[in-house]
């Protein structure tokens, strides 16, 4: 998905870009790069945090940009191709935490005898 991704690898240059407004409408900017950073610093919990990050750099594109503009028809494309395979890993966690839960709630077997040890 580079074709469409490239757009977000680095935080938005508003100063260059000439985007004097930018800052004031978005609150909290977010793009590839900087999550990269997080993830090598071990910033995030789970993939919960992760998911929320990325659709922050989706939601302030479509805030900031018209409907129709470039950009914006790059982040609908990123964005699907993300929540379709977030859907496939948060899908994976829950069942790896179903399992985890309905290994807990078994009961314990009751030790057996000790081994005796042949001599």
């Amino acid at each position: 998905h580079k074709t469409c991704a490239w757009p977000f690898y680095q935080p938005v240059d508003h100063v260059t870009l000439g985007l004097h407004d930018y800052l004031t409408i978005i609150k909290k900017p977010m793009d590839l790069g900087t999550m990269r950073a997080k993830i090598e610093k071990g910033e995030y919990a789970n993939e919960k945090e992760f998911a929320v990050d990325m659709r922050l750099i989706f939601s302030n594109c479509y805030r900031y940009n018209p409907p129709g503009h470039d950009v914006v028809l790059m982040a609908k494309d990123l964005e699907s191709a993300f929540e379709s395979r977030f859907k496939k890993i948060a899908d994976q966690a829950q069942v790896r935490q179903s399992k985890k839960s309905s290994e807990s709630t078994k009961t314990p077997s009751k030790p057996g005898p000790p081994i005796a040890k042949s001599t």
